[in-house]
């Protein structure tokens, strides 16, 4: 089984905080964000969100999606409004 890691940029709009991640390509977006929220300071207040969006199409993501599904590749920014 082809486990593909993919690193890309997730941005807390409203703070203006990024931060640069890796994880497989099978993983849920959901299960990223509520991991950040469990173990870094800065995305504790990241509340359930249903969607993040892609900032170089502008396309919603629905965080039930995993990234290969949500097409999401290496060098993307995702955006948490």
């Amino acid at each position: 089984m082809n486990r593909m890691k993919i690193t890309f940029t997730l941005t807390q709009t409203n703070k203006g905080i990024s931060y640069d991640i890796q994880v497989s390509h099978e993983q849920r977006i959901k299960d990223t964000l509520q991991i950040l929220r469990e173990n870094l300071p800065m995305f504790a207040d990241v509340s359930d969100v249903d969607y993040v969006i892609d900032a170089d199409s502008g396309k919603n993501l629905s965080t039930e999606d995993t990234y290969g599904t949500a097409r999401v590749y290496s060098g993307a920014e995702l955006l948490i409004n």
